[in-house]
């Protein structure tokens, strides 16, 4: 058995997120799976370091899916309506960083994508950021 230390898990971890032939894979079986609606991606911390990789993602992400907004999501979840032809996305940040509003909103604002963020305090708090 072979066991990776953290740091390797997480750069592992890292390289296949970032990978847009892996997650192109994925996509293509969702899609084939599932009729195609909202897919959601969720984050973590989004450091300085990161931030070119993160770019990539979000350029990759606005070529292959349309943004789900707030209506968006109301929309399907009452009614059930998708009014696009591509899947929507949802771009999740769940731990309330400085890094997500320092390095991630920009760029999520300049691909055209909602932010949905998290914020934990003794109640939860979701802010949406467009």
């Amino acid at each position: 058995m072979v066991y990776a230390n953290k740091r390797e898990l997480k750069h592992g971890l890292a390289w296949l997120l970032g990978n847009p032939l892996a997650f192109s894979i994925t996509n293509s079986v969702m899609q084939y799976r599932f009729a195609p609606y909202i897919r959601c991606v969720t984050y973590h911390d989004t450091p300085v370091k990161w931030a070119r990789m993160l770019e990539r993602q979000f350029e990759w992400y606005s070529k292959k899916f349309v943004n789900c907004d707030r209506a968006d999501l109301n929309r399907f979840l009452e009614r059930g309506i998708w009014n696009h032809s591509v899947p929507g996305l949802i771009i999740s940040f769940d731990d309330g960083l400085r890094s997500n509003l320092t390095v991630a909103a920009p760029l999520l604002k300049k691909y055209g994508f909602t932010g949905w963020f998290r914020v934990g305090l003794k109640i939860n708090i979701l802010i949406v950021l467009l």
